[in-house]
């Protein structure tokens, strides 16, 4: 288990979604690496304007970057999950991240490139999430 599962099954101060639907929006497949009725830490919480088309669904607009299943962080269209804690973690930020885009996420990732450099596996991105991943999940 876990380091982020062990704190969804005891009181900490964080945003928790418990998935309810792993089909995606839009589409007759689903999502192999989320389980209906698990908890999940959220780690953002992002939202577009609603002509915005993130994952390829005009109004899917609120998004929740988690790590899903097999341990990869992906934005997930809040629509799967139903909120179990709506504690927002001390090290989150407002951010207006474009025109039409606006988050709630750690200071360490509130800047442009932030999500795009840690794709693309940028050393100190991946330090940023590290250290603001454990500040999210070790605060109560």
């Amino acid at each position: 288990m876990d380091l982020s599962q062990k704190l969804v099954d005891k009181e900490i101060d964080n945003v928790i979604v418990k998935c309810i639907s792993t089909k995606r929006i839009g589409r007759d497949d689903k999502y192999e690496s989320l389980t209906v009725g698990k908890e999940y830490v959220v780690l953002s919480i992002e939202f577009y304007d609603s002509n915005f088309s993130f994952s390829g669904v005009v109004g899917d607009y609120i998004i929740y970057r988690i790590k899903d299943n097999d341990g990869r962080v992906i934005p997930y269209s809040s629509k799967l999950f139903e909120i179990s804690s709506n504690k927002i973690p001390k090290c989150w930020v407002a951010y207006q991240s474009g025109e039409r885009e606006f988050e709630f996420l750690p200071s360490l990732w509130a800047r442009k490139s932030f999500w795009e450099d840690y794709y693309d596996d940028d050393l100190i991105a991946l330090e940023e999430f590290e250290k603001a991943e454990r500040e999210i999940l070790t605060q109560s």
